[in-house]
């Protein structure tokens, strides 16, 4: 006959035994976003910046582009090898890097011409050095090609916003996705462009899958993370 004792100590020991299947089952991810480290803030501000540029050229506003590329040039970025953990890279596109400050800059001078305030101002830009902050965002770029997928593998700190933004070239509509050490889905940015952007604060220190989507032809695309 099992005591109340005995009953408790098997409690226990099914408990014991249970926690680590429960825990290989949690959502790496904090509800609470918490406040963005400057490497977080940099990538932000990469997003932000794309946007702006997004919305200059469809308007030839050189002001827009100006502040854009004021803003890369802030947030500052290290060239990285990310791993892949799935697919290759594409086919190379013989296509300009259309978001590069030098890019971004010449278009703002051309909707400029005649406003020699503009011009002067997006040479002045052009000057200045970059003032990204120390441990700064991470930067790769890469092609994935027609209706395939990249997945990377990366790891982030625990209790530490993480960011990661990808934008495209424009020739295609790109989904992002990022999951868990245990399959979880963390995050997802799935609307009908090529710039995406996933923030989360992990739990505890771990790897992400990250996954870059493509729902059309073949896309030259760039991911920064911090």
């Amino acid at each position: 006959m099992l005591t109340s004792r005995s009953l408790l100590a098997a409690g226990l020991m099914t408990l014991v035994l249970a926690s680590p299947v429960m825990a290989a089952k949690k959502t790496n991810a904090d509800a609470k976003q918490g406040k963005a480290t400057p490497a977080a803030a940099a990538v932000d501000a990469v997003a932000t910046a794309h946007r702006l540029v997004r919305y200059g050229d469809a308007r030839k506003d050189a002001l827009s582009l100006i502040t854009a590329a004021q803003m890369l040039k802030q947030a500052g970025s290290t060239a990285a090898e990310f791993k892949r953990a799935e697919g290759k890279a594409g086919e190379a596109k013989d296509k300009p890097e259309l978001l590069s400050v030098d890019a971004i800059l010449a278009r703002a001078k051309t909707y400029a011409s005649g406003n020699p305030a503009l011009v002067a101002l997006a040479e002045d830009v052009a000057k200045d050095g970059a003032r990204g902050a120390s441990g700064g965002p991470k930067t790769s770029r890469s092609v994935v090609s027609g209706h395939s997928r990249d997945v990377y593998t990366l790891r982030f700190e625990g209790g530490e916003p993480a960011r990661v933004f990808v934008s495209g070239d424009g020739d295609s509509d790109l989904d992002l996705y990022v999951y868990d050490e245990n399959g979880n889905e963390i995050c997802k940015d799935v609307d009908s462009t090529d710039d995406m952007i996933c923030t989360w604060r992990p739990r505890w220190t771990g790897e992400f899958r990250i996954v870059i989507k493509n729902l059309g032809v073949a896309n030259l695309y760039r991911i920064w993370t911090n």
